[in-house]
């Protein structure tokens, strides 16, 4: 069963980023993007709900990377606050990666019209690329050195 779900996950995962490559090299059909997010974001609430959230040590970091990524991409919020919840106990024992953890919160954050935790989310502004808003920006480099992201500043 394990190699079902690490395979299924890693596909997944690998289908969602093929589709939103398409789009990003000129083919505009993003209701492509959002049947397979959705797909994905149900398959990946089934396994959640039977399994909770999957651990590194049980399906490999390849497989929880991809897990992750489903549930970044899912525009769920309801599923990324679910997902958040099942990780964030497993972070202190390697069994949820808290970079991830942290992109995800931030995207979440963001989505719900917050200012983000860990500046991992950006956005073009006049021709730069910049974070969107930072809550508590001064203490933001801490933050991120404390789950080994680089320096904002």
């Amino acid at each position: 069963m394990t190699q079902f779900i690490q395979h299924e996950l890693i596909n997944r995962a690998e289908k969602s980023i093929k589709i939103r490559e398409t789009v990003s090299q000129g083919y505009q059909n993003w209701l492509d993007i959002i049947v397979v997010e959705q797909e994905n974001a149900r398959w990946l609430k089934r396994l959640i709900q039977e399994d909770g959230w999957p651990r590194i040590s049980q399906i490999g970091t390849d497989a929880a990377k991809a897990a992750w990524k489903i549930a970044y991409h899912s525009g769920d919020h309801l599923l990324m606050r679910h997902c958040l919840n099942l990780m964030e106990p497993l972070i202190q024992d390697g069994e949820a990666d808290q970079k991830d953890y942290a992109f995800l919160m931030d995207r979440f954050l963001i989505n719900q019209g917050k200012k983000q935790l860990y500046g991992t989310q950006k956005k073009k502004q006049d021709g730069k690329v910049v974070p969107w808003p930072i809550q508590d920006e001064n203490e933001v480099d801490q933050r991120r050195k404390a789950i080994g992201l680089p320096l904002l500043t």
